[in-house]
Order: structure tokens, then sequence, then C-alpha cells
């Protein structure tokens, strides 16, 4: 909900974890877009019918958005297990 991938083990499901703050969360590590401030507020929203994730910031000067997606399978020559990352201003600055 807040920008954070915390379990992710590249580039196979069963290979050892990169992230894993999901299981020790000061220990285990984490990659995080978000704003600075702590508190901010969020809303989580996922594509229907897709592997597509994008957790969003409401501020008064803008919406900050995080898409994720996790393609599953080999399609148009992009392997499988892998995450796609895109920040951006989706309003605003």
């Amino acid at each position: 909900m807040d920008g954070s991938i915390d379990w992710l083990r590249p580039p196979h499901f069963d290979s050892p974890s990169v992230f894993a703050a999901i299981l020790d969360d000061r220990k285990g590590g984490r990659y995080r877009v978000a704003p600075r401030e702590n508190g901010a507020r969020h809303k989580q929203f996922h594509w229907p019918i897709t592997n597509v994730r994008a957790p969003r910031f409401p501020r008064p000067d803008g919406i900050g958005e995080v898409v994720d997606h996790m393609p599953v399978g080999e399609a148009g020559g992009t392997p499988a297990d892998q995450l796609a990352r895109r920040a951006r201003a989706a309003h605003g600055e």
C-alpha cells in the first residue's frame, strides 16, 4: 500500500530473496518509492485482470504514482519473473 516491495526473489520464484522485510522488518530490506513524509496518505489501485498494482499518493500540489507490473510467462520477448516499476507524477508536480 505504501510503495514498498517487501519480498522479491529474482530471477525465479525459487531463488534466494533480495528483499525480505516481510520476514524481518529491520534487517530484511525493502525497495520503497514514496513521499518523504512519514504518515503520508496513500491509496492502492489494482488494474482488473492483471498483475499490475499502483499505489497513489495524493498531495496538495499533485498526485504521485508508482506502477508495478510482474509479468507471467514470456510474452513479446519479455522474460518472466521480473518486476517492472514506474514512478511518475500522475497529476501536478
